[in-house]
């Protein structure tokens, strides 16, 4: 029996944005721990910042364990498909971006040519994953 046109793409397909064969579940789970590593890292920013506007050990240290967290959920993303180049372009990309917004939210501000590396930042995320 002949197989339909794209049968084979969508069972267990090529993926352009890691390279090799994945299932919809394995990048589902990239994805999900991909994102929880730059939500976690995120939380370190935060608290690095306060860190830095009131220093104590207590913002300290949490800014440290927030870090090492994110570090931690990093680990399934390498493991779930060894694409460590293209996952850590997004990882930093994404990570950039939550950092550039919780400064903003501190009260920094970004001169013109520094948006435009951000919003560069948000194309080179999407020529990535194409």
């Amino acid at each position: 029996m002949e197989k339909p046109l794209g049968y084979e793409l969508s069972v267990r397909g090529s993926n352009p944005l890691w390279g090799t064969k994945t299932t919809t579940e394995e990048m589902r789970m990239m994805w999900v721990w991909l994102i929880i590593s730059v939500l976690i890292c995120a939380l370190g920013e935060y608290t690095a910042k306060q860190w830095s506007l009131d220093p104590s050990w207590k913002l300290a240290i949490m800014a440290t364990v927030y870090y090492a967290a994110g570090s931690a959920a990093w680990f399934p993303v390498v493991k779930e498909k060894n694409q460590l180049i293209v996952a850590w372009m997004l990882w930093a990309i994404l990570a950039s971006i939550s950092t550039v917004l919780i400064g903003v939210h501190f009260g920094e501000t970004l001169t013109p040519t520094q948006w435009v590396g951000t919003i560069l930042g948000v194309i080179a995320i999407i020529l990535i994953a194409i």
